[in-house]
């Protein structure tokens, strides 16, 4: 279903950072390994992190806290999409 069509158009996304952790060595290195054999880069670091989201509109609004993997390469974090995905976020 679609964002605007279960909360209404003009919903809006938000989020804020509740925690993080240190991921195993084990799950750093297959991390490293996929992404060094795929895409040719170096990741550095991993974390677990914690989000609360909230999804809001004029029909209705939801709120979850989220766990998911942030990755390091180079100087910069970005999120590991394949570990993002929250069932019902978004009216499903």
């Amino acid at each position: 279903m679609r964002c605007a069509a279960y909360y209404g158009e003009g919903w809006t996304f938000s989020w804020e950072p509740s925690g993080k952790e240190e991921l195993p060595e084990s799950e750093l290195e297959e991390i490293k390994v996929l992404y060094k054999s795929k895409y040719n880069l170096e990741v550095t670091e991993a974390q677990k992190v914690w989000v609360s989201v909230t999804v809001s509109g004029a029909e209705h609004e939801n709120m979850t806290r989220m766990s998911a993997k942030a990755i390091r390469i180079g100087d910069f974090w970005y999120m590991y999409a394949g570990s993002m995905y929250t069932p019902g976020l978004f009216g499903s």
